[in-house]
């Protein structure tokens, strides 16, 4: 995190902390997804990806961050100097791979929070993209059970 932080500083960039689980579903989709447009993200975030289990101090990292027991995935936008701006955790609950309309709003709130010069089109860019995914999700859910 201090690695992360100190070139966020060099480069003015949030850091946006993701704690996630090997075996999670949901942790899969968002690295996935992040990995697609990292393009768009990484010009405006430092990510550092945690993994429980693998890195010693993803837990104490996500519980200072106010994940507590919220569940993975959980991430937090913070500023180069380590103070939270948001976190995932939104009016329902922690929104960890966002899908649903109130995670989705609770998202563009963190992307709003991430870096003031991500702009609107870029914003609804990547809201549209979570969009997609989780429709062809529900799709193949779907059709599983038939």
């Amino acid at each position: 995190l201090q690695a992360a932080l100190s070139e966020a500083r060099s480069t003015n960039r949030s850091v946006w902390v993701i704690n996630g689980g090997p075996g999670c579903g949901p942790c899969i989709r968002l690295a996935r997804w992040v990995r697609q447009h990292a393009d768009i993200l990484e010009h405006y975030l430092r990510i550092l990806k945690l993994t429980g289990g693998m890195d010693i101090d993803s837990r104490r990292i996500a519980d200072e961050l106010g994940g507590g027991q919220s569940g993975i995935p959980f991430h937090a936008i913070v500023n180069p100097d380590g103070d939270l701006l948001i976190n995932s955790i939104g009016p329902l609950g922690n929104i960890g791979m966002p899908g649903s309309l109130e995670g989705l709003r609770h998202f563009r709130s963190m992307l709003n929070a991430a870096q003031q010069n991500l702009s609107d089109e870029q914003i609804n860019q990547l809201l549209d993209s979570l969009k997609g995914d989780q429709s062809r999700a529900r799709h193949l859910a779907y059709r599983r059970t038939k």
